[in-house]
């Protein structure tokens, strides 16, 4: 037992965990890593991954920093800085030493730091959620792609004003600017912007952009019983595109009508706006032709009218309860470390 426990607060198991640690995070820094991405990016490195994606996954290489044997090694990390720690105050006890005390300060602030980001991992939130210029989310859970965690309620409105496409530096940097809206519950209505460098904070969520954009069509239906649907369909546009006037994305999906399934192939168009559209039964054609926006169009016995096109743009919600305890645990070795060579000089 003896052995074990100098084993286990040992500078050689700590330097192993942290070479160990060091090459874990170059992979989940070099590799994607599908927590990462957005849905539309998720299914673009899919594709061009497709070789490799399988094995990738089966190996939890696609997701190092969730992975089990990463936790291990946190967790060997952060008994071993505890177990060292003690050995080293157990060593110190009723020593004036002002350096060797900042050395213990700074591996208290180490434990601090493994142990938040640990936490972080366990209680943290992460979610995809897109909005269309004008719509109001009060936390609606079908309106988000979770990537991590579970949401909180969330309390409060968020309405997503304006999107704004930047262009700068000849064409190479693109950038989303959102003006967005919001209120707290209980709280006064408050207006503001998030940029990449300017997240949101809002009922306890930090409030990113999901660096997709594009555009969506509102189509209403007039069924043949006289009902009315509204059909929505949001069209990603490609980052070259973004802050360009004429621009081009399409998009295919298919529709149960009850009886039948028709295919849609679409295809908008700016500025001005307006929709291609071909819709077929199998091997029979139903309608193919332009819309502009107030046209109708009849498609098999159903009337199609494209009511609205609007920019949307994707936001991404976070919620660390880690981070205090990764703030403090830095704050903490900093100050252990300028505490040990303050005490070295004197």
């Amino acid at each position: 037992m003896i052995r074990l426990w100098h084993l286990l607060g040992s500078h050689q198991l700590a330097t192993v965990l942290l070479g160990v640690l060091a090459l874990l995070a170059m992979l989940g820094g070099t590799l994607p890593q599908t927590a990462r991405l957005n849905p539309q990016e998720r299914q673009g490195w899919q594709q061009e991954w497709s070789a490799s994606s399988g094995w990738l996954d089966s190996l939890r290489l696609s997701d190092v920093f969730g992975a089990w044997w990463f936790w291990l090694v946190c967790a060997l990390l952060l008994l071993n800085l505890v177990t060292g720690t003690l050995q080293l105050m157990m060593r110190l006890r009723g020593r004036r030493e002002p350096g060797m005390w900042g050395v213990a300060l700074g591996h208290g602030g180490l434990v601090l730091l493994i142990a938040g980001a640990m936490a972080s991992a366990v209680s943290g939130f992460g979610a995809h959620l897109e909005l269309t210029e004008g719509e109001v989310w009060s936390g609606a859970p079908n309106k988000l792609v979770v990537d991590r965690g579970h949401a909180d309620e969330f309390s409060g409105m968020l309405r997503l004003d304006k999107v704004e496409a930047v262009v700068e530096q000849g064409s190479r940097l693109r950038d989303l600017r959102l003006a967005v809206s919001w209120q707290e519950a209980g709280g006064a209505a408050q207006a503001g912007e998030i940029s990449s460098n300017r997240p949101l904070h809002v009922a306890g969520y930090r409030i990113y952009p999901d660096n997709t954009f594009g555009h969506s069509a509102v189509l209403e239906r007039v069924l043949r019983d006289g009902s009315r649907r509204l059909l929505l369909v949001h069209f990603p546009l490609p980052r070259a595109q973004w802050g360009a006037m004429n621009w081009q994305v399409e998009h295919g999906r298919a529709i149960n009508t009850g009886d039948e399934i028709r295919s849609f192939r679409l295809r908008l168009e700016g500025e001005p706006a307006r929709l291609h559209m071909n819709v077929s039964r199998g091997a029979e054609q139903l309608f193919e032709g332009w819309l502009n926006l107030g046209d109708s169009a009849e498609v098999g016995g159903e009337r199609m009218t494209l009511r609205q096109v609007s920019p949307w743009a994707g936001l991404y919600l976070a919620a660390d309860r880690g981070v205090p305890w990764v703030f403090a645990g830095v704050v903490l070795a900093v100050m252990g470390f300028v505490f040990h060579l303050i005490g070295r000089r004197w």
